[in-house]
Parts: structure tokens; sequence; C-alpha cells
């Protein structure tokens, strides 16, 4: 494999009522990826996860992420180490959000931009999608992060950031997923 799949799907609902839709669904499109992967052997059955929390599949040649923001859940999955991040554009809180996140540059950028909550919005996905993929998470100050890897903006839908973060500039697939027959 030399590509990376991004997997996604939508619900019909913008906030499904199971809680942990986001989990069962990711789950499910990581199983649907490996499924079409490696169709002949045995799926895994637990995730590990690293000291910091980034989960991973044991024994697998295969790296993968896992991302969900309101209506949509998205999973990468390639053979190298990614992170992938969605999130959906909100514009109230948007500015005092802008000034806690951004660097001094960007936050001159998103000052001047046509449009502010898409400029916020991608460069917050950019760093999350990098902090997925080095397996920090959100824990430092997303102000002075340096990213020194591969992002790549993924068109899901007008109202959302999806962001890929490689080593490498892999190209990428993406597929959309239905999981209408996933009951809650």
């Amino acid at each position: 494999m030399n590509e990376i799949r991004i997997y996604i799907a939508k619900s019909k609902l913008p906030f499904p009522k199971e809680k942990k839709w986001h989990t069962k669904w990711g789950r499910t499109l990581l199983h649907q990826a490996l499924t079409e992967l490696t169709p002949n052997t045995v799926l895994p059955e637990e995730i590990e996860t690293h000291a910091q929390g980034k989960p991973y599949l044991k024994n697998s040649p295969f790296h993968f992420n896992i991302s969900h923001s309101h209506a949509y859940v998205v999973c990468a999955i390639g053979p190298e180490e990614l992170g992938i991040d969605i999130q959906h554009h909100k514009s109230s809180g948007i500015e005092r959000l802008a000034k806690r996140t951004l660097t001094p540059e960007e936050w001159q950028d998103f000052l001047t931009s046509f449009d502010n909550v898409q400029f916020f919005y991608d460069r917050w996905s950019e760093k999350e999608s990098y902090l997925k993929y080095t397996g920090e998470g959100i824990r430092s100050d997303m102000r002075s992060l340096t990213i020194d890897k591969v992002l790549t903006h993924i068109p899901v839908d007008i109202e959302y950031s999806c962001t890929l973060c490689t080593k490498s500039n892999l190209p990428y697939r993406l597929i959309e997923a239905n999981l209408n027959q996933v009951t809650f």
C-alpha cells in the first residue's frame, strides 16, 4: 500500500443521540479499512495505545487515526505514521479561541482574512492533526507549535476543515462509507 486511505461517514443527524457514536463509527470505519486491506487475515481484536494515548494496531503494518466533529467521522489509514483532524465551523467565540491558539503571524492573518472562520478552523485542524501525528494531543501551547510534516487539506464539506498530517507526501484516496446499517 503506497497511499493513505481516508474513510469518511456522515450521520443523518447532526448530533446523534448516542454519546459514543463517534467511537463506534470510528471503529467501524477502521474495521472496514482493515477488511479491505487484509481480506484473508484475522483482524486484531484490540487497539493498543502508546504512553501518551495515541492508538495503534499491534503487529500491523498499518497506522491509523480517527477524528470526529459534529456529524462526521473520519478514519485515515496508511503505511506510515499519520494524524487526521476534522472540525465543524462555528463562528461564536472564535476570536477568543483564535487569540489562544494562533501564532502572532497567524493572528494577523486571521484579522485580515476574507473568511476568518475558515482561516481559523483550517489552522486548528492543521495543528490538531500534527499533535495527533506526534501523539502529543492538545497538551502544549498551540501558539508555539512548529510543524515539520506534510499537511494536506481534505475537502469534506464546506462547513468543515479537515487536515491530514503525514511524514511524506503520499497520495490519498477519500472513501465515503455508508454506515446506515450501524445501529446504536
